[in-house]
């Protein structure tokens, strides 16, 4: 065997001649082990996507090993613009909901007291009390300092 280089041999293998310096190692127990188990992956796989309901993936081999896994579609109920319109009436409806029992609790309640308790601005609390007062839901008596809230139930 003839192993005369004229250059410098690299340390990096794959820039090696093939064949040339490579050695066959026996298989140790502890590489034997890991062998055998080598070849239950596609089995697993398959088992545990068939238990989820899951088609077995793609799997594509040349120069990379490529496995493409198939999720099921997501069921939408509607558009995204629908959604956020759904969830912005949602919280408006909560928002108002909240100011009532505020209210009932505590009739003389402020609107810098309904600001620390809701996270509102303000213009947020007052936005709030119009609507309120507009749909007939909330009434002010007396004055604006010494006066009280009171809900008009229907």
């Amino acid at each position: 065997m003839n192993l005369s280089i004229t250059k410098k041999q690299s340390s990096v293998p794959w820039e090696r001649p093939l064949g040339q310096e490579t050695k066959q190692r026996p298989l140790g127990h502890s590489r034997l082990n890991k062998v055998e188990r080598m070849g239950s992956g596609y089995k697993r796989i398959r088992e545990y996507l068939g238990a989820a309901g899951l088609p077995f993936p793609e799997i594509e081999s040349g120069s990379f090993f490529i496995v493409t896994f198939k999720r099921p579609a997501v069921v939408s109920s509607g558009t995204k613009e629908e959604t956020k319109e759904k969830t912005k009436e949602e919280t408006k409806e909560k928002t108002l909901g909240k100011i009532l029992a505020a209210i009932k609790a505590n009739p003389a309640v402020t609107t810098l007291e309904l600001m620390k308790l809701l996270s509102l601005s303000d213009s947020g609390v007052e936005w709030n009390l119009r609507k309120l007062k507009s749909a007939g839901l909330l009434k002010r008596v007396g004055s604006t300092k010494g006066g009280h809230w009171e809900v008009v139930s229907r």
